[in-house]
């Protein structure tokens, strides 16, 4: 401590500093004890905290002031204390300033309750003091010096229950307050001057009520000591108000555990079949597919991601009620989150026959940095409900941008329907939670009507927000806003421009849809070919018949009066060889009756940009430039060889017991497997095994009690490490798991991503010669 600091810690006067919001920095031993915050109490505090509400306005006045630049003396104003008492001080007040920037003020003041409480009773006239005595509310009382009462207002006669002439000059003050002396009434008073707390009084007749009694001392103008004020309110009222809300909270309190509970427990239930559902679609993904059957796997295990981040979602629907849900920070394409999330609804669009369109601007960065789940929840959501409300036509999504200052972006997304619409009286229900346009909406096409609601949230954590507008009859269009950072360029050979090996090759797209011809010829004219036109198969024909020759088509199978199957062998039929390579673009799951055969290519609809570039490319070259696919990935059947491992795993369900021994059998490792936590321990008992991968839920004995176990008789240089690998994912799940001296933690589903990453710190754990490190 500096001997400046040792000055300002020893003077009575009050000092403290604070920065420019306001906010307390620094406070001395005066100031601490004249309000009765301890130092880091403090440290957390606003001024506008201990300044009394009748001064609040005119104090934050001053402050504004004194930031501009005004030095103020003499300032007066009224502070609570942290017990309630309230306190008068004056002093100075300048500001602070650090490279010519105003930064806060500094103050120095002095305690005047007294000197102010001297002026305030001189000030009054008896008449004021009188009318406010027989008029007030507050049973007020004057005690002499030695405890005798000398005075009080018809309030406290008649809360008591004793005329004036009972209590005036008969009765002493401790008579009055329940099982209370003289002393431990006027003491605190004695000292400080006033004293307010809690009392229980007694009425004349015995019985009892809570009281706030403010306790002060009477002074003549010699400043002796003349007597004392007792103030009084009955709070019985207050008292039973917060017995009520204590009641309430605790009632509360229990709710929220148990809806806690409840979401934990359904987690974990959901969680064990989707362990099954994402880890052997991820095996699968590994193993030899054509193209339609890897478009399906793709398709599941991207629906399993989304139910997983669904159920996610719905844990972490508190934390957004409260403002604590922490978004994510990674960078993710643009294009794919848009594909991804497109890939959930075809199903159900080609059920309705329902048309899937999207357009990603040029401008809008490859890559962004933000939470992708988070993002495609919105985009999942908006066009859930756009296919559900759709009947015929489409659903359009349309992706923009606008630069930011300091290298910020916002990005608009524009969900377009042509379904029912709604009325625009109701749309302001549509953000709300559990609430949806009318009940019947309800019971036809079924939901919670909570989706948008968290969806508008995310939204505006994301530094966005939320927009609809509508017609009835003819659809809505749902829009959304992020402000997120554009990420690093990687190389994506689609949205490199003019190809070479496709410039002003000519291309027939026949399409009966408008946005659909619209998209497919900004990709394609985007390309550097030549596109024709044609909005039915008729046109197309007699295009064939009077335009040049084509280099290839694309047809779009679902058409009236004639589909591309029938507009192919029409083709077929007039041209013979001289046909062109046709390609087809079809709804998911409508592949026509067995003419796939005339196509080069048939391509599931909204049509991938990249998987047509790709189409095309290998139509024209004969060797398709494939873009790698985010889903699967290569797995390394060498990881054991160069991280040896002995293996347990600790699993009571079999379908989870399969997924994880078959993920690590793809790393090269065979494990042992046991049902249960007791049956773990009469394993370590036998082997050294370096790894155990642990479930919690088990029969017999849970992998919490196993790991203690273990951990209690195996000694240090063998113990396994243990990872714990469960359907329970609630943070608190992770910390029980910590807790019980498990050494890692990874919950299900598990991906081969995750159980690799976590056997791989297992390996680093050890010594370089495989010994446990020194822990």
């Amino acid at each position: 401590m500096t001997e400046l600091e040792e000055f300002f810690e020893s003077t009575s006067d009050i000092i403290y500093t604070t920065d420019a919001e306001g906010r307390l920095l620094y406070t001395n031993r005066a100031w601490r004890e004249a309000l009765g915050y301890t130092k880091e109490e403090a440290k957390s505090m606003w001024l506008s905290q201990v300044i009394h509400p009748h001064h609040l306005e005119r104090t934050i006045a001053l402050f504004k002031r004194i930031l501009g630049g005004e030095e103020l003396n003499n300032i007066d104003v009224d502070c609570i204390t942290k017990d309630g008492r309230t306190i008068s001080v004056m002093g100075s007040s300048h500001r602070r300033m650090k490279d010519g920037v105003p930064v806060g003020t500094r103050s120095i003041s002095a305690d005047v309750t007294a000197r102010r409480a001297e002026e305030r009773r001189a000030a009054e006239s008896a008449a004021l003091v009188q009318a406010v005595l027989n008029s007030t509310s507050y049973l007020i009382m004057a005690v002499d010096t030695n405890g005798l009462i000398t005075g009080l207002n018809p309030a406290t006669a008649t809360a008591l229950g004793c005329t004036e002439q009972e209590a005036v000059g008969r009765k002493r003050i401790e008579a009055l307050f329940d099982d209370r002396t003289f002393e431990e009434i006027i003491g605190p008073a004695q000292a400080t001057g006033r004293d307010d707390r809690e009392w229980m009084l007694r009425r004349h007749d015995g019985s009892t009520f809570p009281a706030f009694v403010s306790v002060s001392v009477l002074k003549n103008p010699e400043s002796e000591r003349t007597g004392y004020a007792v103030v009084s309110s009955d709070i019985t009222e207050r008292k039973q108000a917060e017995r009520a809300l204590l009641r309430a909270t605790l009632e509360a309190e229990q709710a929220s555990r148990a809806k806690g509970e409840f979401l934990a427990n359904m987690s974990h239930e959901i969680r064990t079949p989707m362990n099954a559902v994402i880890g052997l679609t991820g095996l699968l993904l590994d193993t030899s597919l054509n193209d339609e059957q890897l478009e399906f796997v793709e398709t599941i295990r991207a629906s399993g991601d989304a139910l997983l981040a669904i159920i996610n979602d719905i844990l972490d629907f508190s934390k957004i009620e409260s403002g604590n849900l922490v978004l994510e920070a990674e960078s993710f394409d643009v294009r794919d989150c848009v594909e991804s999330a497109l890939d959930l609804v075809a199903g159900k669009a080609a059920e309705k026959n329902v048309n899937l369109a999207y357009l990603v601007e040029d401008a809008v960065p490859q890559t962004l940095v933000g939470d992708v789940t988070r993002v495609r929840q919105v985009l999942v959501n908006f066009l859930s409900n756009a296919v559900k409300f759709t009947e015929k036509g489409d659903v359009y999504v349309h992706v923009m941008s606008r630069p930011l200052p300091e290298g910020r972006t916002e990005v608009a997304v524009a969900v377009r329907d042509t379904g029912i619409g709604i009325p625009s009286d109701k749309i302001d229900r549509l953000f709300r939670s559990f609430s949806q346009v009318d009940a019947s909406t309800t019971r036809h096409f079924g939901g919670t009507g909570l989706g948008l609601a968290i969806s508008k949230r995310l939204v505006e954590l994301m530094g966005g927000g939320v927009s609809v507008t509508s017609t009835p009859g003819e659809g809505s269009t749902f829009r959304f806003t992020i402000n997120v950072a554009a990420g690093e360029v990687t190389r994506r050979t689609f949205l490199g421009g003019v190809t070479p090996e496709l410039s002003n090759r000519r291309v027939l797209l026949v399409d009966d849809n408008a946005t659909n011809r619209r998209i497919f010829e900004q990709h394609l004219r985007g390309w550097g070919l030549h596109v024709v036109v044609a909005a039915s198969a008729e046109e197309a024909l007699t295009m064939i018949g009077t335009e040049a020759t084509f280099d290839c088509a694309v047809l779009d199978m679902q058409m009236p009066g004639m589909d591309g199957e029938e507009l192919a062998a029409a083709w077929r039929a007039q041209a013979g060889a001289s046909t062109p390579p046709l390609i087809l673009a079809t709804s998911m799951g409508r592949r026509g009756t067995g003419g796939e055969k005339q196509f080069v290519a048939v391509l599931s609809k909204p049509v991938k940009p990249s998987l047509l570039y790709d189409t095309l490319l290998a139509t024209f070259t004969g060797a398709a430039q494939r873009r790698p696919r985010s889903v699967s990935r290569t797995i390394d059947g060498g990881t054991a060889a160069r991280q040896p491992l002995r293996i347990l795993l600790v699993e009571d369900n079999p379908v989870n017991q399969m997924v994880a021994t078959r993920m690590c059998e793809k790393l090269g490792y065979r494990i042992d497997v046991v049902g249960n936590g007791l049956e773990a321990i009469a394993a370590v008992n036998q082997i050294p095994y370096d790894t155990l991968l642990m479930d919690v839920h088990m029969p017999e004995m849970d992998g919490l009690e196993a790991t203690k176990r273990i951990r209690g008789f195996v000694a240090s240089e063998r113990r396994p490490w243990i990872i714990a690998m469960t359907a329970s994912a609630m943070e608190s799940d992770r910390q029980a798991c910590l807790a019980a001296g498990m050494d890692d933690y990874t919950p299900k589903p598990v991906t081969m991503e995750s159980l690799e990453s976590a056997l791989t710190r297992a390996w680093k754990s050890k010594g370089t010669d495989g010994s446990p490190k020194e822990s």
